[in-house]
């Protein structure tokens, strides 16, 4: 997954792609507190312009700020999903 952050003073915009998931426009806002981002996310489906996925998570910027590792719990339709992102900081 590749996720674009946009940063103004404490509020935090952006999009991610989403391997394999069907067509979407992923996309997150939130607010950063320290090293911390907590963040609302959502998933619209190509063609209906519907959200198809929504939830809320957070990350946390390394103390050396090259990584970020948080967790995130999402819904759909049908359910409910959780799991863990990490990835190396790219400027």
């Amino acid at each position: 997954m590749v996720l674009f952050l946009v940063q103004n003073n404490n509020k935090v915009t952006g999009t991610f792609d989403v391997p394999l998931g069907g067509g979407t426009l992923s996309y997150l806002t939130g607010d950063v507190n320290g090293n911390r981002l907590d963040f609302q996310f959502f998933e619209v489906g190509y063609g209906t312009n519907k959200v198809e996925v929504n939830g809320n998570g957070f990350l946390i910027l390394s103390s050396d700020g090259k990584s970020v590792a948080g967790e995130v719990v999402g819904r759909y339709k049908d359910g409910e999903f959780s799991g863990k992102w990490k990835g190396d900081k790219f400027d």
